[in-house]
């Protein structure tokens, strides 16, 4: 069987989700679990970006809260899709937000879509997986 060819372009994905609220590892393991599960899908050229990740970079020098998210905002105009994650997060709905206002495609696992999201997801469907997110978004300009 022929492997498929990765696209040209890599597809920029944001992982958005909790982190302060509850178990900050538990929530950043969640994260790069995340985000390890798309970089798997070589054929897919899928470049994630963890926020939760500058957990250590604030452990070794404290940023306030207002600048972390404007550094995030950074990120997400840079990518194509924004996944996310399920939990309560005020910080991921201003994210979730400020990528639709952009124009950026969300994978909100909290949507109504979401359980055909998890059933692919769970099945380690990427392929269907953005396929339907497609679908779902197919009116949108992407950029």
């Amino acid at each position: 069987m022929r492997r498929k060819q990765k696209p040209k372009r890599p597809l920029y994905v944001y992982i958005a989700g909790p982190y302060s609220k509850g178990d900050v590892g538990g929530n950043v393991r969640t994260a790069i679990h995340a985000a390890d599960f798309l970089m798997k899908q070589e054929d897919l050229n899928i470049v994630p970006y963890v926020p939760h990740l500058t957990h250590l970079w604030h452990m070794v020098s404290p940023k306030e809260y207002a600048a972390w998210m404007a550094y995030d905002r950074r990120w997400i105009v840079k990518c194509d899709v924004l996944i996310r994650l399920e939990g309560e997060s005020g910080g991921a709905d201003d994210e979730t937000e400020f990528a639709r206002m952009h124009g950026i495609l969300v994978m909100d696992m909290r949507d109504p879509v979401a359980d055909d999201y998890h059933r692919l997801w769970k099945r380690n469907d990427v392929s269907s997986l953005f396929y339907l997110m497609a679908a779902v978004y197919s009116g949108k300009d992407t950029k």
